[in-house]
Parts: C-alpha cells; sequence; structure tokens
C-alpha cells in the first residue's frame, strides 16, 4: 500500500510510531522500514558506530532514526508475544 512512496524519514518515522500505538503492527513495520530507506543504501544503522560515519544526517534525523529502531524493536516484541 505505501510502497512507492518517496522516503521522508521524519514523516516515515511518526507513522510507525502512531501505528504501534494503535496496535498496527503489519502497519508499523511497514513505515519503520520505509523510514530507514532514508540513509544511504548499503547502510545498516546496527553497523554504525558514530554520527561522523553518515556526515550527511542532520541531528534530528537521528532522533526520528531512533525512532523508526524503536518502534521495529516493538514489533518484534509483539510477534515474540504472539508466538508465546
Amino acid at each position: 500500500m505505501l510502497a512507492g512512496l518517496p522516503p521522508n524519514l521524519e514523516l516515515w518515522a511518526k507513522l510507525a510510531r502512531a501505528a504501534g500505538s494503535k496496535g498496527l503492527w503489519t502497519a508499523a513495520a511497514e513505515c519503520a522500514a520505509a523510514a530507514l530507506t532514508a540513509l544511504p543504501a548499503g547502510t545498516e544503522l546496527e553497523k554504525v558506530a558514530a554520527a561522523g560515519q553518515l556526515p550527511g544526517l542532520a541531528p534530528s534525523d537521528w532522533y526520528w532514526l531512533a525512532v523508526a529502531e524503536m518502534q521495529r524493536g516493538q514489533v518484534r516484541g509483539q510477534e515474540w508475544q504472539q508466538c508465546r
């Protein structure tokens, strides 16, 4: 549904957070993944050790990346809870 829209880190992170707060885990996961497409191609956020490795990101971008990552973690937590 949301595929093909341009990457906008803040927008997608906010949508992920909103979807998660309503328990819409599939939408939250999709929006969080879309937020992370704002990273340069081939970049894995987990492997970034310092902000200097991605100089094109503003401080606010780091905040929204954290929001998207947090939401991905909540989605995984919910998936785990459902498997129990």
